[in-house]
């Protein structure tokens, strides 16, 4: 197609562009009317309220029953807490040095092995020492 073809097609198609077809016009308009009268009797509901009330009755009903749970749980778990202070000063006195004791037991118990070791590392200590002193001496000579 040359330019002048072009020219004219959309020359008439320019000009063509504000009619329309013989009879749509009042189609288009039965069609839209019936649309919006179909419209009117019956609203569009995107969403239903009875199920949100479900929803929302078994979520309370859930969150209940675990703050139930957990209350119970809490309370199950609790043991009486053991009493810190006397009220008589010598069963005080008595219980604080069978305590002491038992420290003192357990204390000796792991210092025990410790003691054995530190006789060998004094030994070692020994026999380097007098190997050194005869190397520095052996030096000076």
């Amino acid at each position: 197609m040359n330019d002048q073809a072009l020219d004219h097609l959309i020359d008439r198609a320019l000009a063509d562009e504000g009619t329309l077809p013989e009879g749509i016009s009042e189609r288009l308009e039965a069609r839209l009317q019936a649309y919006a009268d179909s419209q009117t009797q019956t609203p569009l509901r995107l969403t239903s309220a009875k199920p949100r009330r479900r929803l929302y009755l078994a979520s309370g009903i859930a969150a209940s029953l675990l703050l139930a749970a957990a209350l119970f749980f809490e309370t199950q778990n609790r043991e009486p807490q053991p009493r810190d202070t006397f009220t008589d000063p010598a069963r005080a006195a008595l219980v604080a040095h069978d305590a002491l004791t038992l420290l003192s037991s357990k204390l000796n118990k792991g210092l025990s092995p410790v003691r054995g070791a530190d006789a060998e590392l004094q030994h070692v200590n020994q026999l380097l020492t007098s190997k050194l002193e005869i190397l520095q001496n052996n030096k000076k000579q």
